[in-house]
């Protein structure tokens, strides 16, 4: 089925304009700590590679310097929409009705992990984007059995904003390609050519600023934090590990039950925790940077006398890839709030009735462990679109579901094999795809079990044209 430039920018609007809600209500957008270190970059002129120095400069770029904070989330909403509408375009030429995709895309942009998320300031905005926008360029090969033009374009975008954007990306670019090319072989020859392309472009993008002294980094931010995490995970389970050295090294930084308290959970991303126990104690941060490699040797020591135990940290770190249920404490759409402290993000100091109503919403996703679940999990909704795939795997929509499957088994894998944390927004393209094709698929079923007679316009002449 043919979609015409109307209907292009038919799904377009119909994606954007509720994400535009969002948008208006918590104008300038949301903002999270990593957000609050990329506007004190950008006002200080000194930018860090810890959030990509890809990101820093599409929010320089987008504000027009730093002053206009609300542009930000509009060209984010912009970015997620143009992948979206390109997922839904490639949906209709593989045969779903027009109107059950435009219906269901609107809806869909309206829930708070699409629209609440796409307003808030991070990188993991324009990287869900980009692998919303290599499904779509998948598909489409898939759908045309070829590899046109258009789609080598969009597979290319999407590639640069999950690669440049994330430190994972390159990786989840190189697993693609592997998978694709099992799967496709020759067929796919140029489509891995502009992933592998585009991937090696995306560690330069990531490496050589930090190479030429043309950004500041912070080390241990940057490198050592899951290391650090390493050594308290394991001194909190097993301090004989540890020699009287490793111990004396290891208090020049924080007292020995303070390394024990941060290695008593890997239940969240959890550097994060362990961060903050950093943070309580003065120079805590400097001393690291200071004996950084020491503390490299004493992780490889840590590796070498304990690697189950090791291996164990980062797998629990990454529980929320891997594992179809939470455990333990998890983290949420992300910890937004809205600022009204600072002028220059043009917050007001109280909520209208719509805003009140959209922060409920985003907080019923955000509150309860049965929510969270329910709502945030990506594996759990990849495996519920596996399912459906399998079970109505005579239906031609939740056969494209195991078309794209391995963009997101590509982004899973990679986010396991580099685990600073598990937080929902590192998988959240995947939790998307997987949630969109879900309910398109109940969708597609009750509209072809109960809608099937209804007449679409032009069915008539189709009919005539087939028999002519």
């Amino acid at each position: 089925m043919e979609v015409s430039g109307r209907d292009r920018l038919t799904l377009l609007a119909v994606v954007m304009l509720p994400m535009l809600v969002w948008w208006a209500a918590f104008y300038p957008g949301t903002f999270t700590n990593d957000s609050l270190t990329v506007i004190d970059q950008i006002r200080n002129g000194t930018w860090s590679n810890a959030h990509t120095n890809a990101y820093v400069a599409f929010v320089w770029v987008t504000s027009f310097g730093g002053h206009q904070w609300g542009l930000v989330a509009l060209a984010q909403i912009i970015l997620l929409a143009l992948g979206l509408a390109s997922l839904g375009e490639v949906i209709i030429r593989a045969g779903i009705p027009r109107l059950l995709v435009m219906v269901a895309i609107s809806v869909f942009a309206l829930l708070p992990q699409v629209g609440a998320f796409a307003v808030t300031m991070w990188k993991d905005v324009p990287s869900t984007a980009g692998v919303v926008m290599l499904a779509s360029a998948l598909l489409s090969q898939r759908v045309s059995r070829s590899s046109r033009r258009s789609t080598l374009w969009l597979a290319a975008a999407g590639a640069l904003l999950l690669g440049a954007f994330r430190w994972n990306g390159p990786i989840a670019l190189v697993l693609l390609s592997v998978f694709v090319l099992f799967l496709e072989r020759r067929s796919s020859l140029k489509f891995v050519a502009v992933l592998l392309g585009v991937a090696a472009m995306s560690v330069g993008t990531l490496l050589l600023p930090q190479r030429m002294n043309l950004a500041s980094s912070i080390p241990w931010q940057a490198v050592d934090n899951r290391n650090m995490h390493d050594i308290a995970y394991v001194y909190h389970e097993r301090p004989r590990s540890f020699n009287d050295d490793h111990t004396e090294l290891m208090a020049k930084v924080m007292p020995l039950e303070r390394w024990s308290e941060g290695g008593s959970t890997c239940e969240t991303t959890d550097v994060l925790y362990f961060q903050n126990i950093l943070q309580l104690v003065p120079d805590s941060l400097q001393k690291i940077d200071e004996h950084q490699n020491e503390f490299r040797t004493l992780w490889r020591h840590t590796l070498r006398e304990e690697p189950l135990l090791v291996a164990w940290s980062r797998l629990c770190r990454a529980g929320g890839v891997w594992s179809p249920v939470f455990f333990g404490k998890q983290p949420t759409l992300g910890l937004v709030y809205l600022h009204s402290n600072d002028p220059e993000l043009g917050r007001p100091g109280h909520f209208a009735g719509l805003e009140r109503s959209l922060i409920r919403a985003v907080m019923v996703t955000s509150s309860s462990e049965t929510s969270k679940t329910m709502t945030l999990n990506a594996m759990l909704w990849t495996l519920v679109a596996l399912l459906l795939a399998l079970v109505l795997r005579t239906r031609t929509f939740p056969r494209l579901f195991l078309q794209c499957l391995p963009v997101s088994v590509a982004v899973m894998f990679s986010i396991m094999l580099v685990t600073v944390a598990h937080d929902v927004r590192y998988v959240a393209g995947a939790l998307l795809l997987a949630q969109f094709f879900v309910g398109v698929s109940v969708l597609d079923w009750i509209w072809t079990r109960f809608c099937s007679n209804i007449r679409r316009p032009g069915a008539t002449e189709e009919k005539v044209a087939t028999r002519t």
